[in-house]
């Protein structure tokens, strides 16, 4: 879930930044989340555990960028624990 990042009296901006291609949203708040851990964790599923989603659910949302962008902005290898891994 997006939560602000200051927490103020009153009102505040927080523009949305949100990339369509046609009608296809390939890169949004979510993604760009997903995208930060899995940096950080270099694990899908772990980056999957952390926003409380599916490994399914990660695993679609990468094909999307990955395929609406000119380079894929993850690569993974298999191996589980230890031998695989994503950047």
């Amino acid at each position: 879930m997006q939560t602000p990042v200051d927490v103020v009296p009153g009102f505040n901006l927080q523009p949305r930044l949100r990339v369509f291609a046609g009608s296809e949203m390939v890169l949004g708040w979510g993604k760009i989340m997903l995208l930060k851990l899995i940096r950080e964790t270099g694990s899908i599923a772990e980056a999957a555990r952390t926003m409380d989603m599916s490994y399914n659910h990660a695993w679609n949302l990468i094909r999307i960028m990955n395929n609406n962008f000119k380079d894929p902005l993850v690569a993974a290898s298999r191996g589980g624990k230890g031998k695989g891994g994503a950047r």
